[in-house]
């Protein structure tokens, strides 16, 4: 009699506890399903190359960014993508810079710029060149009713002086900032040719800046 007691005892507990056990698993592995462990926190860029633009959140103006690789293709806010070459956005200025949160508080972009990547291996020369599409003055605007100050296009021709950055940099194998070039723009519709660059699969060197024109160069 006692045997058997015993017996129903063990069983009983040796039931228990893998009702326990198993309970204790299933709470672990819910806690994985809704908090997965991270792989890797780096953010990988899809690109071999990138070349960044900016210029001043100041300046009101259209600043576009176009590349030309060694096959003569080009890529800008016309055709963003090419080949092997993406424009990643078209920055308008102060249009594309003012945004409303949620309480309809209205928030400015703290800088300027586009971005032109190159996704794959690609040898040769690339020219590299900033054009002036527009920019506004902040005489005669327009107040608008949430507030929003429009203020009017300088005409084509008209000077101006916003200082613009273009730096090309390498992603692959690892990240490295090649060159920088800071180039003062002097007019609406001033097109400028910042570099020209000799770009292989781990370095680019800086051949020069001699004007290449590529504004409006059907390709």
């Amino acid at each position: 009699m006692n045997f058997k007691s015993n017996f129903y005892a063990n069983t009983f507990t040796d039931l228990l506890f893998n009702i326990l056990v198993g309970i204790v698993f299933l709470f672990i592995l819910a806690l994985l399903l809704i908090n997965p462990i991270a792989k890797d926190a780096t953010v990988k860029k899809k690109a071999e190359w990138i070349i960044e633009m900016t210029w001043p959140k100041e300046n009101d103006c259209d600043m576009d960014l176009w590349v030309m690789d060694p096959d003569g293709n080009i890529v800008s806010f016309k055709k963003k993508s090419v080949g092997l070459m993406h424009i990643e956005r078209d920055d308008l200025g102060r249009t594309t810079d003012v945004f409303f949160d949620k309480n309809g508080v209205r928030h400015f972009a703290d800088e300027n710029g586009e971005v032109w990547t190159l996704r794959g291996q690609m040898k040769g020369e690339f020219v590299v060149n900033v054009h002036v599409y527009s920019c506004r003055t902040s005489d005669n605007g327009v107040q608008l009713k949430d507030g929003t100050f429009i203020s009017q296009f300088k005409k084509v021709g008209e000077g101006i002086d916003v200082p613009v950055s273009v730096r090309v940099i390498r992603i692959n194998p690892s990240y490295m900032i090649f060159k920088t070039v800071i180039k003062n723009m002097k007019s609406v519709w001033d097109e400028q040719t910042f570099m020209i660059l000799d770009i292989d699969e781990k370095s680019a060197t800086f051949v020069g800046d001699d004007y290449v024109k590529l504004v409006d160069v059907e390709k």
